[in-house]
């Protein structure tokens, strides 16, 4: 979360129709459903972008999302060297 800047701060999911619209939301929920994984349980495997945005491609391992191993993209945009969404 030290990467992420508090202003502004938008975290959506798509598919689950996730909307935490802060970065205390975000944080709260991450504290709450992901503390307890395992380093390894997201694993960015390409970074296509520059020094404004990026679109990260990642595996998440079996075990915190069901029995199967899954493939994820998320967008991320930067301002003054932070992520402000």
């Amino acid at each position: 979360m030290a990467l992420f800047s508090q202003r502004p701060c938008t975290y959506i999911d798509v598919t689950l129709d996730w909307d935490l619209g802060s970065w205390t939301k975000l944080h709260d929920f991450l504290a709450q459903y992901m503390s307890g994984w395992p380093n390894s349980a997201s694993c960015p495997v390409r970074i296509v972008g520059d020094l404004r945005s990026a679109v990260v491609f990642f595996t998440d391992t079996p075990g915190p999302f069901g029995s199967s191993e899954i493939t994820l993209a998320g967008a991320v945009d930067f301002e003054e060297g932070r992520t402000p969404s």
